[in-house]
């Protein structure tokens, strides 16, 4: 039985504070988690695969509803690494592989059934097209953060433009993909839902 302090709900929202006092640390809500939990309890998966750790909190979500799948995250951030191995240690999760690398030159194993991209948003396209080459053909690959709102309302900067304009882009390229279904949905920050036709 847990102690008050170490009651997963306590653990949890104290990870929470530590992530969005830093500025640009937002874990995904629990809306959205919430909803791709509920959408994956159909056919649960075996490997999911998540593109920015942070400090951890929706690679727990994952862990904690499958735990007979095997969770692969990678973080770029050496200190976001390594709060979230200390969360995970102290939630006593053992089915996550965490890495601190940048995705975008990780390797990603075969057959994953499921993928969560919560990291740059300048660089969806390039971590969507790396995912679908090991996607499994019923995987799924959810997208958090589609509609970019911060950007738009904090104050233009030269590096704010040209992130809104590689989205633009990718949002382009994402309308032109024939063999994808993509499922767009207005909830929080925005998350697009992905799958092969």
């Amino acid at each position: 039985k847990h102690s008050p302090m170490m009651n997963p709900t306590n653990i949890k929202q104290s990870q929470i504070k530590i992530a969005t006092d830093e500025a640009y640390a937002y874990p995904a809500s629990d809306e959205i988690m919430n909803l791709i939990i509920k959408e994956l309890e159909i056919n649960p998966p075996s490997l999911i695969v998540e593109i920015g750790t942070g400090y951890g909190i929706s690679t727990a979500v994952f862990a904690m509803a499958f735990e007979n799948a095997k969770i692969i995250t990678f973080e770029k951030s050496l200190e976001r690494h390594q709060k979230a191995l200390a969360y995970f240690d102290t939630l006593k999760l053992k089915n996550i592989e965490a890495f601190h690398q940048d995705a975008k030159e990780a390797f990603f194993p075969p057959s994953i059934d499921v993928a969560f991209i919560d990291a740059s948003k300048a660089n969806h396209q390039q971590f969507l097209e790396k995912i679908l080459k090991k996607l499994n053909p019923d995987g799924v690959v959810f997208i958090d953060n589609m509609q970019i709102s911060r950007i738009h309302t904090e104050k233009t900067t030269r590096s704010r433009r040209a992130l809104i304009k590689k989205h633009d882009a990718f949002m382009l390229w994402l309308d032109k993909q024939t063999d994808l279904s993509v499922n767009h949905l207005d909830i929080h920050d925005g998350l697009a839902i992905i799958r092969f036709k």
